[in-house]
């Protein structure tokens, strides 16, 4: 049983697609009575799945571009005698950390 996410306590901050108790009951039990080795309740455990079997290359190629995108750096600033790139978003200094004077 693959699930992504459930109506709990838990998750109650959780602002996405989720099943209720009953759904997931009802799709294990489906699923039971079907003879299935594996049961994917929703679309986000069937993505998941998917994915697993891509060759991962592809996989993490396509999870970078967002990221750097996101950290595209706009300008260079100081701090403390240290070279920092700074990131566009302005969230704290980029990965790019070089002593002055390199």
């Amino acid at each position: 049983m693959h699930l992504g996410s459930a109506a709990t306590d838990m998750t109650s901050d959780y602002d996405g697609p989720e099943l209720t108790a009953s759904e997931v009951i009802g799709i294990t039990l489906d699923g039971l009575a079907d003879g299935a080795v594996e049961v994917l309740a929703d679309e986000w455990s069937r993505t998941t799945k998917a994915g697993l079997a891509q060759d991962p290359a592809e996989f993490y190629a396509a999870a970078v571009r967002p990221v750097q995108k996101r950290t595209a750096f706009a300008a260079e600033g100081q701090e403390g005698g240290t070279r920092v790139r700074v990131r566009r978003d302005g969230v704290g200094p980029g990965p790019d950390r070089t002593r002055a004077g390199r």
